[in-house]
């Protein structure tokens, strides 16, 4: 038997990962994993982040997933990012996957200023880890920094799109999964202006 069999004799049986807990009765949430990171990584981001500008240090991501079955495309606008974040004396670090040109040019229009650009660390799961680690906030939609953020034992704030995922819930401001991440959510109808205005008297409050 090779693998197409096995997937093929599953059938009707084949099941979602995310529906184990609900499968197996289990009501508790369990935390993140804490992975280490490795010290090269460390000193070696920690340069980077020096030459990028001064603490502290703000990343942002604003798309994640792929079109296509059985995928969930999340999508945060980019203009109501730069406007939460455009008063901030943070420096801004631009950790999405494969940025546009157009995506780059409205940063540099938001902010004034260049935002350093360190999407090639998705490349690289250990230089993420790393980032994540060393970032004084975390601002993106789900995707696989955000769990790294939280085996790194750091906080985040999620920008949730509607619907959202399993692991954000339905409603609220907290996750039992990520305990320490800010949940800023789309409404049904589309708008993300409550959960932006929430986000920028956030941020103001914990950067000031």
């Amino acid at each position: 038997m090779n693998s197409t069999d096995t997937i093929d004799s599953a059938g009707e049986h084949a099941l979602s990962l995310a529906d184990l807990p609900y499968l197996l009765d289990s009501n508790t949430a369990l935390p993140s994993i804490d992975i280490p990171v490795s010290q090269k990584a460390l000193d070696e981001m920690r340069a980077r982040l020096a030459e990028a500008g001064p603490a502290p240090y703000i990343a942002i991501t604003y798309r994640a997933g792929g079109a296509g079955k059985d995928t969930l495309v999340k999508n945060a606008p980019l203009k109501e990012i730069s406007e939460a974040l455009k008063d901030n004396k943070a420096t801004l670090i631009n950790v999405q996957r494969l940025p546009t040109q157009e995506e780059k040019a409205l940063l540099t229009t938001s902010f004034g200023t260049s935002i350093a650009d360190f999407s090639d660390v998705n490349d690289n799961l250990e230089e993420a880890l790393a980032l994540m680690s060393l970032l004084d906030d975390y601002i993106g939609v789900s995707n696989t920094n955000m769990h790294l953020r939280a085996a790194a034992g750091k906080s985040a704030r999620v920008l949730v799109t509607y619907p959202g995922e399993y692991r954000w819930l339905v409603d609220g401001d907290r996750s039992p999964w990520f305990p320490n991440f800010d949940l800023y959510r789309q409404d049904s109808g589309g708008s993300w202006e409550r959960a932006f205005r929430k986000l920028s008297a956030d941020i103001k409050t914990s950067h000031e």
